[in-house]
């Protein structure tokens, strides 16, 4: 068995042992060979489809697609975040005769925001920087945004701009409100569990945004931010790319530490228009690679017309961050992998409890 398989069977035994009554499981890779897929869960929920793990699940989004619905059963209840899921999918729950629940068909979202008169007070803690709501909704772009979801036999509207940032972050509520709605838990959901919900989801390392003030010598301050985001192919790049392109920052680095099998270049092509600064760093493992080899890969992205301007290449992530330095409204984007993200994070509350 491999680490994650026996992983997967300890949390099994653990979920049991505590006699859970909801147990919610991530899919890993693909979904038909996948760990998880020992269960015959209730609802199957599949999000966004695109390529990625192509050397594992095939060279286009229908193969992809096909191995991903694996993890339905027949019967059973299927949620497809997508408004136009692949054909593989589709096909398949129907011969299972599963129960399709799927976007702007059978729920929706209203696509009109409405500006809210609320105002919240409450506060983020980020390292040892205390910033208030308001604050944080200057930087994802969705200060006092409202929007509603509806399926066949539920409305719900004025809903609070979800916490995590990103627009895509509205199809990811609704497709976990439209699960919800689905389960035998329904009947005991309330409004107010809802709107709770979406004001205290928390992801870590999913455009992850720390905003600092610091104090300078001459008694000044400056404003910098940093990004975690686990971003790892064009998909979640092109993502990343909008969020960008709402922002105001004065210059964009970043620190990009990638596993050997990704995407680097297709990544990096995407954010390239958006970005001044790029560090390269090493990750160790099987499947890690140098900065000096990743480098060599990010070259290849550059175009007559983007050129990739300042790189640095650095041992390690924490090496990299080391050697950042922000000027005010400045940005440093984490990306490429959980790896590079989860040593970002665990460099910046080191940093941060010894300032």
């Amino acid at each position: 068995l491999s680490y994650f398989e026996y992983a997967t069977l300890a949390a099994l035994q653990y979920f049991k042992d505590q006699a859970c009554a909801v147990i919610v499981l991530e899919v890993g890779l693909g979904g038909r060979f996948d760990a998880t897929n020992i269960i015959d869960a209730d609802i199957a929920v599949i999000t966004p489809v695109d390529l990625d793990h192509m050397a594992y699940l095939g060279a286009d989004r229908e193969s992809i697609a096909r191995e991903k619905a694996g993890i339905f059963r027949e019967n059973q209840i299927v949620i497809l975040s997508e408004a136009s899921p692949a054909n593989s999918l589709l096909s398949h729950a129907l011969d299972l005769n599963a129960n399709i629940i799927r976007r702007d068909l059978d729920f929706f979202i209203d696509s009109t925001q409405e500006k809210s008169t609320s105002t919240s007070t409450s506060t983020s803690t980020s390292g040892s920087t205390s910033i208030s709501s308001s604050e944080l909704s200057s930087i994802s772009g969705k200060s006092g945004t409202t929007w509603s979801f509806k399926d066949k036999n539920h409305r719900f509207t004025n809903l609070a701009a979800p916490v995590l940032v990103g627009a895509h972050q509205y199809d990811n509520a609704a497709c976990a409100l439209a699960t919800v709605l689905a389960s035998p838990f329904k009947e005991q959901l309330k409004d107010e569990h809802i709107r709770a919900g979406l004001a205290n989801v928390q992801i870590k390392g999913r455009l992850d945004i720390y905003p600092q003030t610091i104090l300078l010598e001459n008694g000044q301050h400056k404003n910098i931010t940093w990004v975690f985001d686990v971003t790892h192919n064009p998909h979640g790049a092109k993502t990343l790319a909008k969020w960008l392109q709402t922002q105001n920052f004065k210059s964009v680095t970043v620190v990009l530490a990638m596993l050997k099998d990704k995407d680097a270049r297709g990544l990096v092509s995407i954010l390239l228009p958006f970005v001044d600064h790029w560090y390269y760093a090493g990750l160790e493992g099987e499947r890690g690679q140098s900065a000096q080899e990743l480098h060599a890969q990010i070259n290849q992205a550059s175009t007559e017309s983007v050129k990739i301007t300042t790189q640095m290449c650095f041992s390690s992530v924490s090496a990299a961050c080391n050697n950042i330095n922000m000027v005010d409204n400045d940005v440093t984007l984490i990306l490429g992998s959980h790896h590079t993200v989860a040593e970002a994070l665990t460099w910046y509350r080191e940093k941060n409890e010894h300032s």
